[in-house]
């Protein structure tokens, strides 16, 4: 084989920790979105969210910052509201009087930020968020789920 050429003047080292980043938050996100954000992938090792991990933690973040803005709204209007409704109409004196009563029903609000809590229930599963997902032995090994052996068949009285 034949000599190589010229060794380069310059001399690249790795990056100290470059294999260890935390995600930043996406472009567009809302301050109290962002919040979320980082309140969960710090509470989590470096690397654990994935590159197509982060719509969903997006979506997440969006859900569960517009769970609490409602929440607060709800707690200063109340759970209930009051509504007038057209029951009857009368002619007294030879005029229409329109007669009103009032209706006590749910805030419109519950339903939006039930909504809003489904979507956050979900990604949790979804991104390994809930403590069923991130349960793990010392060694780093997931735990075995002790029902698997009753879903499966897989119980201690097979021979």
């Amino acid at each position: 084989m034949g000599k190589r050429g010229p060794k380069s003047d310059k001399v690249l080292t790795p990056f100290e920790g470059g294999r260890n980043l935390r995600p930043k938050p996406l472009t567009g996100m809302l301050v109290r979105e962002k919040e979320v954000w980082y309140r969960v992938v710090n509470s989590f090792p470096p690397n654990h969210f994935q590159s197509h991990h982060l719509d969903a933690l997006r979506i997440y973040c969006q859900a569960v910052a517009e769970c609490n803005r409602l929440a607060k709204k709800i707690r200063k209007e109340g759970e209930t509201v009051t509504s007038s409704r057209l029951v009857k109409k009368e002619i007294v004196d030879g005029k229409t009087v329109d007669i009103y009563e009032d209706v006590v029903k749910t805030n419109p609000l519950c339903t939006v930020l039930k909504g809003h809590q489904s979507t956050v229930a979900s990604l949790m599963v979804k991104l390994g968020l809930t403590c069923n997902t991130t349960r793990v032995k010392k060694g780093g090994v997931k735990k075995d789920n002790p029902s698997k052996r009753f879903l499966f068949g897989g119980g201690d009285d097979d021979e």
